[in-house]
């Protein structure tokens, strides 16, 4: 917790308990990295939605080979790289927080798209493959554009912040994926439906960032 503190030769030792405790407090005080960080997490429960439900849609109920199931895998999982690429070309044209609104929103608009079309008995490979790669994409422009607004607004506790960023984000996954697991019913809604529930948790931070930070240009200016 001296990581980013100036050293001086001969300065007493400090309390890292202490240090630790100070930083955590700071960041937890921070609105600006709370919303962003539970908007990264938002993000990775939707995506771990797909990833702890996908095998079950694939293969139990669509009756694909564990074969065609890694490509499909494969080619979904291209989407969060596309979206990471795209996001940094797009961000030359359009500003950083234009992405991250459109990402979190293009999230909610797909992930309601494909519950609709497993309701609906809709739920085709081919539907399934194009919306989980769209929502990927999608994560893939706001996971670094939220890590970036979070880690923006802590100063010299970035740190601290970090970890609690990635903790945060894993819990998020493992929740979505618990959920996944534990509801019953047609395989292929239930992961829609936790993937929706994941994407408009999003969609109503967006709309509470707005009110509470209105366009934060400058995260210093939100602490």
């Amino acid at each position: 917790y001296q990581e980013s503190r100036p050293q001086t030769v001969g300065a007493p030792q400090r309390n890292v308990f202490r240090d630790a405790v100070h930083a955590y407090g700071q960041v937890l005080r921070n609105r600006h990295y709370l919303i962003h960080a539970a908007l990264l997490a938002a993000s990775f429960g939707t995506m771990f939605a797909y990833i702890t439900g996908s095998s079950a849609v694939f293969i139990d109920m669509l009756g694909v080979s564990s074969g065609v199931y890694g490509m499909l895998f494969a080619l979904t999982a291209a989407g969060t790289i596309i979206g990471a690429a795209a996001g940094g070309r797009l961000a030359r044209v359009w500003s950083a927080d234009r992405l991250l609104i459109g990402g979190v929103l293009g999230s909610g608009v797909i992930s309601l798209l494909l519950l609709l079309a497993s309701t609906l008995g809709l739920g085709s490979i081919a539907l399934i493959a194009a919306c989980v790669v769209l929502s990927n994409i999608c994560a893939g422009i706001v996971m670094p554009n939220a890590t970036h607004q979070a880690l923006a607004s802590v100063g010299n506790v970035a740190g601290s912040a970090a970890a609690l960023l990635r903790s945060m984000q894993m819990l998020a996954g493992a929740a979505a994926g618990g959920l996944v697991g534990v509801l019953a019913g047609n395989q292929l809604t239930v992961m829609a439906t936790v993937m929706t529930i994941a994407a408009l948790i999003g969609v109503a931070l967006i709309f509470v960032r707005q009110t509470l930070l209105g366009s934060p240009t400058s995260p210093a200016d939100a602490r």
